[in-house]
């Protein structure tokens, strides 16, 4: 039909077993709900043109062992749009120029597990994430041109737990955070053209543990932050054998790092940059890099119980410089390059500066001030 192939306005109902085609443009869906407690059941739901399936106010919907596509310009597979509580449960959808799975603001409260959510496009993520305590578990997350997750502004209380999001968009993310809070487990993000997690500016409090981000390009680090602060990272692998693995950009205040891997290989970056931000913490971890950390015009550092590994020659395996302010290191070890200090403390520093039992190897010079 031109317009809504099915539209469902009364609550309990149940499709099972059903082939819904649609053709209605824009944001015509093949189905859409608006009754409350509908169940969706191993059914197949397409719309060549418009959004697949359309949840409007209806709350407590499940949609289970189904299939859900479009490849109408720029429209959503599976759009909830003023519905909370649903339940997308082993459930595929996939979007050529949208996004597969897109939850609005009002979809507080929704799941999304063991499904995947496939798009193609540069300018949509494959899942969109506006409404507040959501989850994301055990699912498959993808788009090659652009963004897998994006998380809003306006989302709160995010989870994502043991998932796997992939990108190859050039610049683009596997995980995008823009001044939300995420807390991600167990989860692989990996994007060899662009970030594999990025948290923008205004993202506060987000914890990323016992996950894996990587990268492989030389413009854009494995993690990023950027104006992001009070955000933990713990028991991850953060790898870009090609560039930056992790960068702390400016303004990324109050962050940990804490019993994780961090390398690259590449001659021209370093593993771990922290720029023009302050009160970072790095403990008991491992970085190795051409240049394993690079620390300018920052505040505060305070690094404990972590090996820092220059690869390169003719890079310290720890440099402060630009001005920076202050700096704790702390039972930790340094192998610089062979050519140069182990530890480089350049002109123009300032503050307080304190090396308690650490032990340096490697280098030229032990420390160089």
């Amino acid at each position: 039909t031109a317009g809504t192939a099915v539209s469902v306005g009364a609550g309990y109902n149940a499709f099972s077993q059903d082939r819904i085609e649609g053709r209605g443009a824009g944001p015509n869906a093949a189905l859409t709900l608006s009754g409350a407690a509908t169940v969706v059941d191993r059914s197949f739901i397409n719309n060549p043109n418009g959004d697949g399936l359309t949840i409007g106010s209806a709350n407590n919907t499940t949609i289970r062992l189904s299939t859900v596509t479009t490849s109408g310009s720029g429209r959503n597979a599976l759009y909830v749009n003023s519905a909370s509580s649903v339940t997308i449960d082993r459930s595929y959808a996939y979007s050529a120029s949208g996004s597969a799975i897109y939850l609005d603001s009002a979809a507080s409260y929704s799941t999304v597990t063991l499904s995947t959510a496939i798009a193609g496009s540069s300018g949509n993520p494959a899942l969109n994430l506006v409404g507040s305590r959501l989850a994301v578990d055990r699912s498959f997350i993808n788009n090659p041109l652009g963004d897998a997750i994006y998380v809003t502004a306006a989302a709160r209380f995010i989870l994502i737990d043991r998932s796997t999001a992939t990108s190859a968009g050039n610049g683009n993310s596997a995980l995008s955070i823009l001044g939300s809070s995420v807390t991600a487990t167990g989860s692989y993000f990996a994007n060899p053209a662009g970030y594999a997690a990025r948290l923008q500016s205004g993202s506060a409090f987000s914890t990323i543990s016992q996950s894996t981000m990587a990268s492989s390009n030389t413009g854009n680090p494995a993690l990023s932050l950027l104006g992001s602060s009070s955000n933990t990272i713990s028991q991850s692998w953060i790898i870009n054998p090609t560039g930056n693995a992790a960068y702390l950009n400016t303004g990324s205040n109050y962050n940990t790092i804490s019993q994780s891997t961090i390398t690259n290989t590449d001659a021209f970056y370093s593993a771990l940059t922290i720029l023009a931000s302050s009160s970072n913490t790095i403990l008991d971890s491992y970085v190795q890099g051409s240049a394993a950390a690079l620390i300018s015009g920052s505040t505060g550092t305070v690094i404990g119980g972590t090996a820092f590994v220059a690869t390169a020659s003719n890079y310290s395996a720890l440099r402060l410089y630009g001005g920076s302010v202050s700096l704790s290191l702390t039972t930790s070890t340094f192998k610089g390059g062979s050519t140069v200090a182990g530890v480089l403390l350049d002109a123009g520093n300032s503050g307080f500066i304190a090396l308690t039992s650490n032990t340096i190897t490697g280098g030229r010079w032990g420390v160089s001030i």
